[in-house]
């Protein structure tokens, strides 16, 4: 659908050898336009705004469910086509600021290249904390250390640091919320009662209950850091037409921006491993490191 709506460039090679089949798409979307009656493009775009809407509801489980205004953070986007959506999902909650970070589209890749080498260990307890006594619970993380300082020390990683937490719930619920278990377990269960009480706008008087006992335990080693932006400045990649614009927009080579540059949408920001469609009313401006950062200009 985005590339019979030209938000994919036809002639664009993904990884640089895979040609995009412009005829192939059409032939896909037209039964889907016969059967509804309308154009090639208006089923196309009826597509990407059904898509949208599953993943604008994706967003919202994650944070108006639970207890977070959307508006108050920035959208980040990555994958090859995550750009493309960007806007439209920024827009649908009502969000203000989004970032399309450096190597969007082999963004897993490089969080997996640069993750701290760890494990996550958990362990299924199931009891009231009133049942639970300090010592035996500090048996259990340590028995859950003992097996991850073994696994990793065969991955020859001997320093590490820990992060110890607790899986709580009242009794009777069936979702949790993890606290960090740094002290005792009437600390825990302050902060649960805090936390219950900032996403679901109150906080009951059941008795807690402890479901899972976690252990986060990482390597230690240095920070990896991205090196800084070095842009070829040849940015312009002419011009090309979109679905409901009168007039070409403009293309722009990501490898060609600047540190600072700014621009306008709408427009389509091209690379080799992704594509991001700026719509109308966003400003951008390119980082120290990259990061494309946009903002949606108050609607006059």
């Amino acid at each position: 659908a985005n590339l019979v709506l030209g938000r994919l460039q036809p002639n664009a090679r993904l990884a640089g050898q895979l040609r995009l089949n412009l005829d192939a798409a059409t032939a896909a979307i037209q039964p889907i336009a016969e059967l509804l009656d309308s154009s090639l493009s208006e089923a196309a775009l009826g597509i990407i705004q059904l898509a949208n809407e599953h993943m604008g509801q994706a967003l919202r489980v994650i944070s108006v469910q639970r207890g977070y205004d959307p508006r108050q953070f920035t959208l980040v986007s990555f994958g090859g086509a995550g750009g493309l959506h960007l806007c439209d999902l920024a827009e649908s909650l009502e969000m203000r600021n989004a970032v399309v970070p450096v190597y969007a589209g082999v963004f897993s890749a490089l969080g997996m290249l640069t993750t701290k080498p760890g494990r996550e260990m958990v362990r299924t307890l199931q009891r009231l904390t009133n049942d639970v006594d300090e010592l035996s619970l500090g048996r259990l993380f340590s028995d859950m250390e003992q097996q991850a300082l073994l696994e990793l020390a065969q991955e020859n990683v001997h320093k590490t640091t820990q992060l110890r937490s607790l899986d709580l719930r009242y009794q009777g619920q069936t979702y949790t919320i993890t606290v960090n278990y740094e002290g005792t377990l009437s600390l825990c269960e302050a902060l649960f009662h805090e936390k219950h009480a900032s996403q679901y706008g109150h906080r009951m008087t059941r008795p807690i209950e402890i479901l899972n006992c976690r252990l986060h335990i990482e390597a230690e080693r240095d920070e990896i850091v991205l090196p800084a932006w070095q842009g070829s400045g040849n940015s312009q990649k002419g011009t090309t037409r979109l679905l409901g614009y009168a007039e070409k927009i403009p293309v722009i080579e990501r490898s060609g921006l600047l540190v600072s540059q700014q621009f306008q949408g709408p427009c389509l920001v091209v690379e080799k491993h992704a594509t991001t469609f700026i719509k109308p009313g966003w400003h951008t401006t390119v980082d120290k490191i990259g990061n494309l950062l946009l903002t949606r200009r108050a609607s006059t």
